[in-house]
């Protein structure tokens, strides 16, 4: 079974994602650096978006469906 993969530019997610309330962005920060003081921190991008578990299909570059909201598992970051 082939499950479509949705196209969702890079820069795009990040602009949307930084407009985001800062207590969802303080939720995904905070795990990381709780453990600064063990190791160095490191997550991507990829990281931020499978933390989330919609996001408008606006951000979709060809997105022709009637939906609003789309799970995240359905879009690859291009």
């Amino acid at each position: 079974m082939s499950t479509t993969k949705y196209k969702l530019n890079r820069q795009i997610f990040f602009n949307w994602y930084f407009k985001q309330p800062k207590e969802q962005i303080s939720t995904f920060l905070s795990s990381y650096l709780l453990g600064l003081v063990h190791k160095d921190v490191a997550f991507s991008l990829h990281d931020v978006l499978v933390s989330i578990d919609k996001i408008p299909t606006s951000l979709l570059t060809g997105y022709s469906g009637s939906r609003t909201m789309i799970k995240t598992d359905k879009v690859e970051l291009v």
